[in-house]
């Protein structure tokens, strides 16, 4: 048995018995006492490493958690800065749309107007002909008959 069990069972009272087996009386027990000062001295010394390796543990965990702090501090403004930037993604989206928007709207307008002009004037035109066209009628049907006369009278006069 190593010294380290061997100190833990006697911390314990679980040392080996007169009879050899575990528990009972221990040889702790008859032991005088040099040799408990000696046990007790083991058990100090036991606790004293058992101490430091607390202490160095909770250092440890310390740091760690200093570590984790840092990166949730780090993940945290690296979410904000993010966030940030979606907020603001849309609202340039918007506002380039609402721009090219505008510009669609006035080249309509403008369209608009303009086809509302020629509109306009295709009605005045054919408003003037629908006015003369029975004039234009009669003027083109004189002027027809006349030349047809002027042929047949005219014509056969030169041959």
């Amino acid at each position: 048995m190593s010294k380290t069990e061997d100190v833990r069972n006697k911390s314990l009272g679980m040392g080996l018995g007169s009879d050899g087996r575990w528990g009972g009386t221990t040889k702790s027990q008859q032991m005088p006492e040099s040799d408990e000062a000696a046990m007790l001295q083991d058990r100090l010394a036991l606790l004293n490493k058992q101490e430091f390796l607390r202490a160095k543990s909770t250092a440890e965990v310390i740091s760690l958690l200093q570590k984790l702090q840092q990166e949730i501090s780090s993940a945290s403004s690296s979410v904000r800065a993010s966030a940030h930037e979606v907020r603001g993604y849309p609202v340039e989206v918007v506002t380039q749309l609402s721009t090219r928007l505008e510009v669609c709207v006035a080249r309509c307008e403008d369209a608009a107007k303009r086809a509302s002009d020629l509109f306009s004037q295709s009605q005045s035109i054919h408003a003037q002909m629908n006015r003369y066209h029975l004039a234009l009628l009669f003027t083109s049907s004189i002027t027809t008959s006349l030349i047809i006369t002027s042929l047949f009278v005219v014509v056969p006069k030169l041959f």
